[in-house]
């Protein structure tokens, strides 16, 4: 069972970067409060800063989530593990 939790942990990291692209959109169109709705509405009026800033926020967020997923492997399958 642990071993074929493997590709599901992987699907799950992966997946939230799509869900983290595609809240810029969601939001923007919906006109949902978030961070996909700062990003959205700061664009157009070039600011920049406000882009960079919840942008870099989003990579963080992102850079975490696969860092989880590395984590779990070791401690789903004993064979993965840091020499």
């Amino acid at each position: 069972m642990r071993n074929s939790l493997i590709p599901v942990v992987s699907l799950l990291g992966v997946s939230l970067g799509y869900l983290l692209s595609g809240t810029v959109l969601i939001e923007g169109i919906f006109n949902l409060p978030g961070l996909g709705y700062q990003i959205f509405t700061a664009i157009p009026q070039h600011d920049g800063p406000v882009v960079v800033g919840v942008g870099t926020l989003l990579v963080l967020v992102f850079l975490l989530v696969n860092l989880l997923v590395d984590l779990l492997y070791g401690i789903l399958d004993p064979r993965i593990r840091l020499g």
